[in-house]
Parts: structure tokens; C-alpha cells; sequence
């Protein structure tokens, strides 16, 4: 037989407190996550990277394209020519 008298609550009126360990535990899982992706960016920053040039941060510096180098003739050859020339 049932007791109609009480109404029946499906959750409990008094929720379960969560301990200081569990949460200190989940923080300081988080916090190695975290942690362990810094480390890893930082360690994928540092790898060299594709023989690509160094580019100069310095603003004082203008950088100059170098020009192409003739192949029809060899450097001594024109070096000779200019001298020639004047």
C-alpha cells in the first residue's frame, strides 16, 4: 500500500557537495593540457623552418633584390669589358 500523504520528488532536495580533491584534481589536469600545448607550440616555433630566407627586422635596413646573374658570359669577362670601356 502506498502513502499518498507525502508527494514524491524525483531529485533529492540536498545536492551531493563535490570534495576539494576532485575539483584540485581537475584543475590540475586542465593546467597540464594547458601546459603541454604551450610546450608544444613553442616546440613546433623552434624547429627550423624551410631554407627560407631570414628576413632582417631592423627597420634602418632597406633590403635589396639581388640582380640575376648573366649566363651568356662569365664575371671576368665583363669586369674586363667595363675596365675597357673607360
Amino acid at each position: 500500500m502506498r502513502d499518498y500523504k507525502f508527494q514524491k520528488k524525483e531529485w533529492p532536495v540536498r545536492k551531493n557537495k563535490k570534495s576539494a580533491t576532485t575539483i584540485i584534481l581537475k584543475i590540475m589536469i586542465v593546467g597540464a593540457i594547458v601546459g603541454g600545448g604551450y610546450f608544444a607550440y613553442q616546440w613546433f616555433n623552434s624547429l627550423p623552418k624551410d631554407d627560407s630566407p631570414q628576413v632582417d627586422s631592423n627597420t634602418r635596413i632597406i633590403p635589396l633584390p639581388i640582380p640575376p646573374k648573366r649566363s651568356n658570359s662569365s664575371p671576368m669577362a665583363t669586369d674586363n669589358a667595363v675596365h675597357d670601356a673607360h
